[in-house]
């Protein structure tokens, strides 16, 4: 008679059944261990391959995966880049335009390439930037335009002292004096790309002719009189100073102080003010003020167009009908003057 075993399934005899079913349990135990044993070893191997493309980080202490590495070319010390992004960020952050490896006993400067494998292409612009700034910063040699539009860098290769014309003065209207003109040979600067002439030290532009900037600085901060800009005394409690034509001109200039803040540059006792002369408050009202057909666009730093001698702001002035800008005194001697025509001509 025969028997199934229950483990593989084969018929044997029926005496025999007993002796097959534990020789074939015992190959199953074997089988399955080899099987655990070799499920263990596979995951010994992978492990250890794991292991083997893990390298530790000796700023964070923490065993990286090697496509989260990286390796200095120049020293070959390496990090992982999480901690190397946050070590170069605050670097930038505190405007440092030459980068150390991070290990302490390198002093090997970061390649410029390693930087632009670890930052975002923002972020390479801005140390870029900020490397810049801190060598022209540090150096005496480099200067860069003002000019935002142009950012030109010169090298200032020095110059040799000369003298000051007999004729030339500052800005203030004075001759240069020796301290003046060593500031100006040694500060002055005219770009060659966008002809922007300013101080190499303070970038004021244009330059301060006649000034040091630390002069410059002083005479900005203090009153200066209306009508010529010549500084004024301390003790003067009025805008204008003591030149006599000065003097002159405030008895016949409107005393009022227009709603912008500034003086109005029309005459005493008129009935309308005349419009601000300030360059922001004339583009002001150009806008507000499209719809007008006569609408000067003079500011104070324009010329009578009569007398050519001075800017308006320097006199009381008077807008005629047609919206055009004058010194009340040329008008007037215009008129005083008589005319040949039917027609009066101020421009001549």
């Amino acid at each position: 008679e025969e028997r199934e075993c229950p483990v593989c399934a084969r018929r044997v005899a029926a005496a025999a059944l007993e002796a097959h079913t534990n020789a074939c349990l015992d190959i199953s135990e074997r089988a399955s261990r080899e099987h655990e044993d070799e499920a263990q070893l596979r995951a010994f191997l992978l492990n250890e391959e794991r292991r083997a493309s893990m390298l530790p980080c000796a700023l964070c202490g923490a065993d990286v995966d090697l496509c989260a590495f990286h390796i200095f070319q120049a020293c070959s010390h390496g990090f992982c880049k999480k901690c190397l992004q946050e070590f170069i960020r605050k670097k930038i952050a505190a405007k440092e335009c030459s980068i150390a490896c991070p290990d302490a006993s390198c002093h090997q400067s970061i390649a410029a390439k390693d930087l632009k494998d670890l930052l975002t292409p923002e972020e390479y612009q801005t140390y870029e930037s900020t490397s810049l700034e801190e060598v022209l910063r540090k150096s005496n040699n480099l200067v860069r335009c003002p000019n935002k539009e142009c950012s030109n860098i010169m090298e200032n290769i020095g110059s040799t002292a000369t003298p000051a014309s007999a004729k030339e003065t500052g800005s203030n209207g004075e001759p240069l004096s020796a301290e003046a003109i060593k500031h100006r040979d040694q500060h002055r600067f005219r770009c060659r790309a966008c002809q922007t002439e300013f101080c190499a030290q303070c970038n004021a532009t244009p330059y301060h002719l006649g000034f040091t900037c630390q002069q410059f600085e002083s005479y900005g901060k203090a009153r200066h009189c209306r009508f010529c800009g010549d500084q004024l005394k301390q003790q003067q409690r009025s805008d204008v100073c003591d030149d006599p034509d000065c003097v002159s001109k405030n008895a016949d200039c409107c005393r009022k102080m227009l709603p912008c803040g500034h003086h109005c540059c029309g005459i005493r006792n008129e009935r309308v003010c005349l419009p601000c002369l300030e360059a922001d408050c004339v583009k002001l009202n150009a806008q507000q003020q499209k719809s007008q057909k006569q609408q000067s666009q003079q500011t104070g730093d324009d010329f009578c167009n009569i007398c050519w001698a001075e800017d308006l702001r320097s006199a009381p002035c008077v807008v005629l009908g047609c919206g055009h800008i004058f010194h009340y005194k040329c008008v007037k001697a215009s008129i005083e003057k008589r005319w040949p025509g039917v027609s009066v001509n101020l421009a001549q």
